[in-house]
C-alpha cells in the first residue's frame, strides 16, 4: 500500500515537471521572491539537502547540493534516492 502511493505521487509529478519549470519560467518575479523568502529561513552555514529536489530549480538557485527525490524501480516499488548535484557550469 504505502509503496502504491508513492508511486502514484511520482507519476503525478513527473507528469507537470514541464509545466512547474515553464510556469517559473514565465514568472520569474514570483521564483525571485520565493528564493528570497527560503534565504531567510535558511542557515547561513552547513552542508543543505532538499527534500522533493525535482528538477533542482530551487537547490541550484540555493546553492545546494545535494536532495532526496522518490522514485519508482523496475518492480514499480517506490524508495527515494539522493541526487548529488553540479553546477551547470561545472558538467562541462
Amino acid at each position: 500500500m504505502k509503496s502504491d502511493m508513492v508511486s502514484k505521487s511520482v507519476s503525478i509529478f513527473d507528469q507537470f515537471v514541464k509545466k512547474y519549470d515553464e510556469w517559473f519560467d514565465a514568472h520569474p518575479h514570483i521564483f525571485q521572491a520565493e528564493i528570497n523568502a527560503l534565504k531567510k529561513l535558511m542557515p547561513q552555514k552547513g552542508i543543505g539537502i532538499e527534500i522533493g529536489v525535482g528538477s533542482g530549480r530551487f537547490a541550484c538557485a540555493l546553492n545546494i547540493h545535494y536532495g532526496i527525490e522518490p522514485v519508482k524501480n523496475g518492480y514499480g516499488e517506490g524508495g527515494f534516492v539522493v541526487i548529488s548535484a553540479e553546477p551547470i557550469s561545472n558538467l562541462n
